[in-house]
């Protein structure tokens, strides 16, 4: 499982994972498992098949306990520049509405709607570590290595300030609601199907009817489906 943003695995979108301990040539062909029900920024994947890669997992930290000042590192993959590091401090924390558009949001729009409560909102670390084009979804990491953050989105009016990473503290919750969510939908069962056939050269009645006993028919369920 892979945690990244959901802005950059949209519906309709192919998903492919690649891997730095070959150089990240081979590329491996993912599923979307959810995005986060509460609309933050994040999706969980799952490499197709249950593939299992020899890679170490980063370790979540506390973002709670993190201070202003703190030193973290950015992660991440900016215009194609593979495995591209930045260094700064934790500059703030903030709580935006979960729904906002953070390049439209003033730092005093936000702090008005956080103080009156409505909405869901999403904690965020604010950083002078840069981030680009390419970094979201990417780690914030504290100096030990754990994830304190998911870089998410640049406000750029504020310059070097403006580098937003969700909380790793919400990112823990809402991995547990994303694969709670999918392990619901697993348990459900099919209760039927529908079979679309398209008038082409390929799709001649016999080839369907096969594909269907191939998929457990019986030859007169088959026809009858036909």
């Amino acid at each position: 499982r892979i945690l990244t943003s959901a802005h950059v695995a949209a519906g309709g979108m192919t998903v492919e994972v690649a891997f730095s301990k070959d150089g990240y040539t081979e590329r491996h062909n993912a599923t979307v498992v959810g995005r986060a029900p509460g609309g933050e920024d994040l999706a969980l994947l799952d490499l197709d098949g249950g593939k299992a890669i020899d890679c170490p997992a980063l370790t979540l930290g506390d973002s709670d306990a993190l201070r202003l000042g703190e030193f973290v590192i950015a992660l991440g993959h900016p215009s194609g520049l593979r495995g591209a590091v930045t260094l700064g401090v934790v500059s703030g924390k903030v709580t935006l509405p979960v729904s906002s558009v953070p390049q439209e949001l003033t730092a005093s729009d936000a702090d008005e709607e956080t103080r009156s409560g409505e909405g869901a909102t999403v904690p965020y670390l604010v950083t002078d570590a840069a981030f680009a084009g390419g970094m979201s979804g990417g780690p914030l990491l504290d100096p030990s290595g754990a994830v304190v953050g998911v870089s998410t989105f640049v406000r750029p009016e504020l310059r070097g300030l403006g580098n937003y990473a969700i909380a790793s503290n919400r990112a823990a919750k809402v991995i547990e609601e994303i694969a709670q969510a999918a392990a619901g939908e697993a348990a459900r069962f099919c209760v039927g199907f529908r079979v679309l056939l398209f008038n082409d050269r390929f799709n001649k009645r016999a080839h369907v009817e096969a594909v269907l006993k191939e998929g457990g028919l019986s030859a007169e369920e088959a026809r009858v489906a036909m």
